[in-house]
């Protein structure tokens, strides 16, 4: 009998390692799929640009905004087989959004007050939900490339500043949240004794 509790006791389910060290688990999680999208070639492109004849071309996602032009530019440069990576490329980048949204709860949730709660999760939110907007608009224009629609572009463009914008809002409400939380702690109130 008591065999069988210690057996019960060593296992270990990965709800438990979940539960047990979330922000380690949503690390892993993003690096699972960030790792194999940027070794494909489209994750090669955001990361180094096309160079054709001494002139960098760099996809949409790499850039803070750009115009229709640039987008038929990026397209027509990539070729067929080049748009249908990017559109691979794309299904692990909304994965990718999901993972970095569940990373910057899971880091921002601890340093913000329960009262505050809108803050870890409007904040870790929007830059994933800008990207997945981005990403779906910028689909829309490949299907429908050689032609461009200019409002999709704009729109995508929009998205994409917006999804930088959130995330550097992200940064600052976390730094923000970490120095308002070790001021509270080194600024212990100071009691006054009645003699």
């Amino acid at each position: 009998m008591e065999a069988k509790e210690i057996n019960e006791k060593k296992k270990f389910s990965v709800i438990q390692l979940v539960k047990r060290y979330p922000r380690v688990f949503a690390l892993v999680l993003m690096l699972s799929v960030a790792i194999p999208m940027m070794l494909s070639p489209i994750g090669y492109l955001a990361i180094n640009p096309i160079i054709e004849n001494d002139e960098r071309i760099i996809v949409m996602d790499g850039l803070f905004s750009y115009d229709a032009n640039y987008v038929y530019e990026v397209f027509y440069k990539l070729g067929v087989e080049g748009r249908n990576t990017y559109f691979i490329f794309h299904i692990f980048d909304n994965i990718f959004a999901i993972t970095y949204c569940i990373l910057l709860m899971t880091l921002l949730k601890p340093v913000t007050k329960w009262n505050k709660k809108w803050i870890w999760i409007v904040f870790s939110v929007l830059p994933a939900a800008f990207d997945l907007i981005e990403n779906t608009l910028i689909q829309i224009m490949s299907f429908q490339f050689p032609y461009i629609n200019q409002s999709i572009a704009w729109a995508a463009s929009l998205f994409t500043s917006m999804k930088y914008g959130a995330l550097i809002a992200w940064v600052i409400a976390f730094v923000t949240m970490v120095v308002m939380m070790k001021t509270k702690k080194t600024l212990a109130p100071i009691e006054f004794v009645s003699r």
